[in-house]
């Protein structure tokens, strides 16, 4: 099997490094500084190399995406070849670049991210490719004789969508298996298929499932793993245990060269789930495909591409919709309930490093330079800019050791409040600025520094800003004013000792996660808090000696989204992520339940929850969940 190597000049030594792998693994490479046949166009004989080869390796590094790359012509000849990349392009992080700036091509597929030798891993993946396409074509010439019968005996089955007593394979029993239509494809792009499934162990040892796909029966349709956000690759099941499992695929037409929407699906297919168990290779039985419908209890789709890959922050609009702050390049947009953009993108000269909304009011704070852009919610036009600086600052003090790195923002009537990050060198602040003020002030209780603010979640409160400390441990939230702060420390309060984020909500009582996650309703007095209402929640504590858990809550109306999020201390690395809506008197909805993935921004309306997730190659990705409060 032949691999073509796409890089950068830059990269030309780690690329000779993979070609000798690749050659000691019993692969035929193609690198251009040595493989090049003589006569004949560059152009058309890099195409007839790329033509020549069955799997197309690609360096990802700032210089092979740069506009104008040479690598990029290649990826665009591999692209005609394979217009979708599944099992034949793998892209590989040979440098940290923004992923803004990577092909959707690439995107399309997993990324490699090495965690250690780049050329070894890369190898060990391309065999990983070679045996799998091996193994596929072995079952697809064993089973081409049956293909017309099979076909032929789908057409008389009727789909059932749900099968009470399950389909028993080996100690596994699967229930409710189905694919649905989860999102409309763009263009030429294709449907997207949601196939879920409930696998139950009846065993009485643990079984670990991996490399979990469908695949299809036909001479000219097959299915395609649509990589999806919201799903692990490996489901372990304890003996006794129930998990509800899934993924993405799309329908692609190999005489079309194209994927499929689902009215152009004319062709009865029969289908069936795959995957190793133990190492071995398992397979439920053929099965009619059958698509419409929706899934319970709640569907993530993916937004409007222009934002899905670029939305840092997110917050929710004053009766529907959302707002979405960008990167590469930096702007803000409003989107609808479904994800949809609606109207233009402004253009921002620096990435948004907080957005919060109060009323008809976005407020949209920039680090570099520290502006907050103050917007029109309905026009998105900017309406005042105030810089912010120490030479904007009225205080008495030398500022230098204070920082100016926007981190959290909050509005009420008549004042804005901007918390800060602290750096090696610079400590936390809390500023504000009032209507009509022409500078910012730092409060004394901050000038002397007998409050320190660390990474605050700031949230209007009455006429004051409510400030929780969203990383330490016991929590402590302030109560800031212009001339006075209360402190509610997590040694004294033990209801808010574990929380990291809160509502505020219209009665001016408090939602919040106490310990044992349990949602409580919190009212706040001038002493401290007194307990309203609680509730016991499904939410796994995943705090550790070597994970942390993170909290982010968004309200709408009298009803709560919550999202928790486990990472690895060490390296920072995405562990699971847990997303629950709640309702007005507690009652629970678990949304989504994924590995290898954790919400950074968060946002919810009456009838949508925008998410912002990041999984462990650093990717972000932003979705939605309709109708997710049941």
């Amino acid at each position: 099997m032949r691999v073509f190597i796409s890089y950068a000049r830059e990269r030309s030594d780690l690329a000779n490094a993979v070609a000798l792998k690749l050659k000691k693994a019993g692969f035929g490479t193609f690198l251009d500084t040595e493989d090049l046949p003589a006569g004949a166009s560059y152009d058309d004989r890099i195409r007839s190399a790329v033509e020549q080869c069955e799997l197309f390796l690609f360096l990802v590094s700032p210089e092979s995406v740069a506009p104008g790359s040479y690598a990029l012509s290649e990826l665009e000849f591999a692209k005609q070849r394979w217009p979708h990349p599944d099992e034949r392009v793998l892209p590989v992080i040979a440098e940290e670049t923004p992923m803004g700036t990577v092909p959707p091509y690439l995107r399309d597929v997993t990324l490699l991210a090495p965690a250690g030798d780049v050329a070894a891993e890369s190898v060990a993946a391309l065999v990983r490719l070679r045996d799998l396409r091996k193994s596929r074509q072995r079952r697809q010439f064993t089973m081409l004789g049956l293909v017309v019968a099979v076909i032929a005996l789908t057409t008389a089955l009727v789909w059932s969508q749900f099968v009470p007593e399950g389909e028993t394979y080996g100690l596994l029993r699967f229930q409710d298996l189905r694919a649905l239509k989860a999102e409309e494809g763009f263009a030429d792009e294709g449907d997207i298929y949601d196939v879920k499934v409930r696998i139950h162990n009846d065993g009485e040892t643990a079984v670990v499932l991996d490399d979990i796909d469908a695949e299809c029966e036909h001479p000219r349709l097959s299915l395609t793993h649509h990589p999806g956000v919201y799903y692990p690759e490996t489901v372990p099941i304890a003996p006794g245990e129930s998990k509800a499992w899934g993924f993405q695929v799309r329908i692609y037409d190999n005489a079309k060269s194209r994927f499929l929407r689902d009215d152009e699906v004319t062709d009865p297919i029969s289908w069936r789930l795959t995957w190793l168990e133990q190492e071995n290779k398992r397979v439920t039985e053929w099965r009619p495909w059958s698509t419409g419908g929706r899934f319970e209890p709640a569907v993530a789709v993916a937004i409007d591409r222009r934002v899905r890959y670029r939305a840092t922050h997110v917050v929710a609009g004053a009766r529907e919709g959302f707002f979405a702050a960008l990167t590469e390049p930096p702007g803000i947009v409003a989107l609808t309930d479904e994800g949809e953009v609606s109207g233009d993108e402004l253009g921002l000269p620096a990435e948004v490093s907080a957005l919060s909304r109060t009323g008809g009011v976005l407020l949209a704070a920039t680090s570099h330079p520290a502006v907050v852009h103050v917007l029109d919610a309905t026009t998105l036009e900017i309406t005042k800019q105030h810089p912010f600086g120490p030479q904007h600052v009225r205080t008495k003090r030398t500022l230098t050791e204070l920082s100016f790195v926007p981190e959290s923002i909050a509005g009420t009537e008549s004042t804005i409040w901007v918390a800060t990050k602290d750096s090696e060198t610079t400590e936390p602040a809390i500023y504000y600025r009032k209507s009509g003020d022409t500078e910012w002030t730092l409060p004394e209780y901050v000038d002397g520094f007998d409050v320190r603010p660390y990474q605050l979640r700031l949230y209007a409160f009455q006429d004051r800003v409510l400030g929780i400390e969203a990383t330490l441990q016991p929590t402590t939230i302030f109560l800031f004013g212009e001339s006075e702060v209360q402190e509610f420390e997590g040694h004294d309060h033990e209801l808010i000792s574990t929380s990291h984020d809160l509502a505020v909500m219209e009665s001016g009582d408090l939602r919040l996660f106490s310990y044992d996650n349990e949602l409580v309703q919190l009212g706040v007095a001038d002493t401290g808090f007194t307990r309203v209402a609680g509730w016991r929640t499904s939410i796994q504590e995943m705090h550790s000696r070597d994970s942390w858990q993170d909290q982010l809550v968004a309200r709408a109306g009298d009803q709560l989204v919550a999202a928790f999020s486990a990472t690895i201390t060490e390296g920072n690395k995405p562990v699971r992520l847990q997303l629950s809506s709640f309702s007005a008197d507690g009652k629970e909805r678990e949304l989504l339940d994924a590995d290898n993935l954790i919400a950074t921004s968060l946002a919810a309306t009456e009838r949508a929850v925008l998410v912002v997730t990041k999984n462990a190659n650093g990717q972000r990705q932003a979705f939605v969940i309709a109708e997710p409060y049941g």
